[in-house]
């Protein structure tokens, strides 16, 4: 935005300044600064405008500094907010993918169970890499299994 020239009119005294802000802006700050100033004289009838001017300076700049400052706990308070939102949504994603998990659990648990899986859990048929199934003899599931070699053993005589 380019400067323009705004005319004041603050305590009196008549001046003019070059500035980003709108014509309006300008002058509301500048009423702003007289009622400041107006408001300490009336208090105080030795103050003089300039005296005035100097104190509503200060008291402005006092009241920027808690500005800023609270403008800067606020914005600490949006990353502590930002993070534990974050937080939240990765437990959130967390907890949905265990919930589909249990889901297919319990899905897989109500479904009847085919005669080939039940010889499969028994240990009947094992998977090769091949991904083919091949029926194990008596001899290995004996071999793979101590409570089975202990029933089949030999008593001793």
């Amino acid at each position: 935005m380019s400067l323009q020239r705004v005319r004041l009119n603050i305590c009196g005294i008549e001046f003019t300044i070059q500035t980003e802000k709108t014509e309006k802006q300008a002058l509301e700050a500048a009423r702003a600064v007289e009622e400041s100033i107006q408001t300490l004289r009336e208090h105080d009838s030795r103050v003089s405008p300039t005296f005035g001017a100097i104190l509503t300076a200060l008291d402005f700049y006092d009241q920027m500094v808690e500005s800023r400052d609270a403008a800067g706990k606020i914005a600490e308070e949006i990353k502590k907010c930002r993070a534990e939102t974050e937080e939240m949504r990765a437990e959130t994603e967390r907890m949905r993918q265990e919930l589909r998990l249990v889901r297919a659990q319990l899905k897989e648990q109500n479904e009847p169970k085919s005669e080939g899986k039940k010889y499969e859990q028994l240990g009947f048929m094992q998977t090769k890499p091949s991904g083919k199934y091949v029926k194990q003899t008596l001899d290995d599931i004996i071999a793979g299994d101590e409570n089975l070699q202990a029933f089949f053993a030999k008593p001793e005589e």
